[in-house]
């Protein structure tokens, strides 16, 4: 498991050039959860969720390591997670700080739905 986790990573770090934190929030154990706009369908060497639609969200220790993965999609009012172990975790939007890249996508996005 613990390979497996690393592979991914890896494999995440790598195409990480391509990949934008959109959102985080801080989490308990003193790191962050992110959000990015990498669809999961990129991710390489965890296979329950290369498969699944949404974006990936990663879970950042303390010390900066990827912990957990996940992916991630918009159910009203929500954010909802479905990570690699099979769990989900909702969470509000409200209590998600938004990076500037995600500001830039979401007023664009919103200007585009007028």
């Amino acid at each position: 498991m613990k390979r497996t986790l690393l592979a991914a990573a890896a494999a995440l770090l790598a195409t990480s050039a391509h990949a934008t934190i959109l959102m985080y929030t801080q989490n308990d154990a003193g790191g962050t959860i992110q959000f990015s706009d990498m669809p999961c369908t990129k991710i390489e060497g965890i296979p329950q969720l290369s498969s699944r639609e949404g974006l990936t969200s990663v879970i950042i220790d303390g010390s900066g390591s990827a912990v957990g993965f996940g992916c991630y999609t918009y159910a009203e009012p929500n954010i909802v997670v479905t990570w690699q172990n099979g769990q989900q975790r909702w969470y509000n939007p409200a209590g998600l700080s938004i990076t500037a890249a995600g500001k830039k996508l979401f007023q664009s996005a919103s200007k585009a739905s007028y």
